[in-house]
């Protein structure tokens, strides 16, 4: 066994400081492992006011936009309903119960009967007024946009709060018709005031502008019940019309016949 003699001094290693290395010294460890490439994190910038994203070219939030508007609409219409026990429930189940089917008619089959109900036959039998057709065809193709002010009076002047009522009056007959694309009921207009929907109205007609919604109409088709005498394949057409459309048509209509 080795002990230190008796003058040992034990002394510390000497510490050099971080800064005063030289810039040049030569690396001590290598390694040939390769260096992970950094990933770039795609981000879809996004809209402070509703977080809706504003961006459509990423791949990864391809139909997202369109899903969270349906996800807002659906909420809106649970909340705008949670004070009426009834009508909560109805919204819920209508949204929760929801059971595809096969459609009853076809879109091509629904295509082939009403082009031949909707337009002149071809070719044209010898009893149908060629001329007439021609005629009807060319003025349509030459109406104006927009149209010029009719020569009747009582179809140039604006609707009226009496007119707004009038259709109120007739629509409260109908509250049972089923709702259109829009999804609002007969009796949710009934609830606006005759003036608001009065002046409505009448920008409308002034901007020659209105929502695309209100000329949308839903067409259900189903198969008419035949027997053997009747030809087959006839279908019955059912048209849902958005309800302010069928208040503005009313409206019309009275301003029309009361002017």
């Amino acid at each position: 066994m080795l002990l230190p003699s008796k003058n040992y001094v034990p002394c510390t290693a000497p510490v050099t400081p971080l800064q005063s290395l030289p810039f040049d010294m030569p690396v001590k460890v290598l390694c040939d492992i390769p260096e992970v490439p950094q990933r770039e994190t795609a981000t879809v910038p996004a809209d402070k006011s509703d977080g809706m994203p504003t961006s459509y070219h990423y791949a990864a939030h391809r139909g997202r936009v369109l899903n969270r508007m349906v996800q807002q609409a659906d909420l809106k219409r649970l909340t705008d309903a949670s004070s009426n026990s009834a009508a909560f429930w109805k919204v819920y189940w209508s949204m929760a119960d929801l059971k595809p089917r096969e459609p009853a008619v076809s879109l091509a089959d629904l295509a082939t009967c009403f082009e031949k109900r909707m337009n002149a036959p071809q070719p044209l039998p010898p009893s149908f007024d060629k001329e007439r057709l021609r005629v009807v065809e060319e003025c349509a193709e030459n109406i104006p946009l927009p149209s010029k002010s009719s020569p009747y009076p009582s179809l140039n002047r604006k609707v009226t709060e009496e007119d707004i009522e009038w259709a109120k009056d007739h629509l409260r007959l109908h509250y049972n018709t089923a709702i259109g694309l829009d999804r609002v009921h007969y009796r949710e207009n009934m609830e606006i005031e005759n003036s608001v929907l009065c002046k409505l109205i009448n920008e409308c007609v002034d901007r020659n502008d209105a929502p695309t919604v209100w000329f949308t109409t839903l067409i259900a088709a189903f198969p008419r019940k035949t027997n053997l005498s009747q030809r087959r394949g006839a279908i019955a057409l059912l048209g849902l019309r958005v309800a302010f459309s069928n208040s503005c048509v009313c409206s019309f209509t009275s301003a029309s016949t009361s002017g």
